[in-house]
């Protein structure tokens, strides 16, 4: 704010990327640490700017570099664990999280096989069974029908705005983070809504 956006040194303008991930990195840490005692609120913290980062490079670049990789496979194996470190999840509870999470994984890699790639890649095979076990189950699902609904509403957004064509591919990550965060903040309110009013 002080720089007026701009670097000190030569004056050239900045991303406006950088201050939506500062804030939203604010945000995401205080909307955690209000929910999550410790140790929880350190894994959420942690993994939640992991999310972050995915979602706004995927959103720039459409796709996923070798470093954000990496950090999928970090953040696959840090769900694991703490899946593991859960000791109110009973072992058919964790048992059902990680083979959903397996299960929707194989999902996208049919539906990646089926377009031949285009919108998805590899990296959201593991991001999506890296969230199943972020999430378990069932929020697992919620995250996968909010992905769609949200992907799909922003896709006919953009072809009114004439931003795409049809035919062209809208990167489909961010809405797999945006729907996790969305999943875990209130999916339970979301699957009781269905379960109460849609199926009476």
């Amino acid at each position: 704010m002080f720089s007026r956006g701009r670097c000190r040194y030569c004056n050239h303008h900045l991303s406006f990327y950088y201050p939506l991930v500062e804030a939203s990195a604010a945000i995401l840490t205080l909307i955690f640490y209000l929910i999550f005692p410790l140790p929880h609120f350190v894994f959420y913290a942690v993994n939640g700017y992991f999310l972050i980062i995915y979602f706004f490079m995927d959103l720039k670049y459409g796709l996923v570099s070798s470093a954000v990789f990496s950090l999928n496979i970090f953040f696959t194996v840090s769900c694991l664990l703490y899946l593991l470190y859960r000791r109110e999840l009973s072992l058919a509870q964790m048992e059902l999280t990680a083979v959903s999470g397996f299960i929707l994984a194989l999902f996208f890699l049919f539906l990646i096989l089926m377009t031949r790639g285009r919108g998805m890649g590899l990296g959201d095979i593991l991001l999506v069974l890296a969230l199943s076990l972020f999430l378990g189950f069932p929020l697992s699902l919620v995250m996968i029908f909010l992905s769609f609904f949200l992907g799909g509403l922003a896709s006919i957004f953009l072809l009114l705005l004439g931003k795409k064509k049809i035919g062209q591919t809208v990167p489909f990550g961010p809405f797999l983070t945006l729907s996790s965060l969305l999943a875990l903040f209130w999916g339970n309110v979301l699957i009781n809504f269905y379960l109460r009013y849609l199926l009476g």
